[in-house]
This record gives C-alpha cells, structure tokens and sequence, in this order.
C-alpha cells in the first residue's frame, strides 16, 4: 500500500479486491485469514497518476495500479491474488490504462 500511495494522486485510488483473502478456508477460520491475508496478498486498483494542476488531463493521468504485499504470508502468491491481477490486466487493456509495475 505504500508504494502504491507514494506512486499515485492522493485519494484518487479506487481499489479492487480489498476484501478477498487466501483460499484456505479449509484449514484457517476466516477471521484469521481476514487478519492475515488482506487482499489476497495484492493491492489492486485504478488512480490517478500526476494528474490535476500542471499534470494530465483525469482521463490521460488514470491507470491500473497493481503492488505486491510481501507482509501477507511472506510473500505468497494465493488463488484469489492470481484472479486479481488477471482482472487488472483485462482492465487495463480493455481501458488502454498504462500500468506501472
């Protein structure tokens, strides 16, 4: 989440996925997995990236922005993280949104 707030307008992100966890519900009760696993691991979303005064234009300056989260489960990269980042890039293809990585 830091890097995506040092990276993009503030208060202009609009994320996805916030509230998925790791697909383990099987061996973990959900309130741990909510605990542990926010996101699935990934931040996800569409904000602005320099735009407003002197910056581009809201429709040149929107993007899709995508940053991995080391905290969750060292690293890991889960079933709903993977369905995450495929939607981004539909998303960002679909839109013609740049996406810095």
């Amino acid at each position: 989440r830091q890097n995506i707030e040092a990276l993009v307008d503030a208060g202009s992100l609009f994320e996805y996925g916030r509230y998925a966890v790791a697909a383990q519900r099987g061996r973990r009760k959900l309130e741990e997995l909510e605990r542990r696993t926010p996101g699935d691991g990934l931040v996800t979303g569409v904000a602005s990236v320099n735009g407003g005064a002197g910056g581009f234009s809201a429709a040149l300056s929107k993007a899709a922005v995508v940053a991995y989260d080391a905290t969750v489960l060292a690293g890991t990269q889960g079933y709903f993280n993977h369905a995450k980042l495929d939607r981004m890039l539909a998303l960002a293809e679909q839109q013609r949104l740049a996406l810095p990585l």
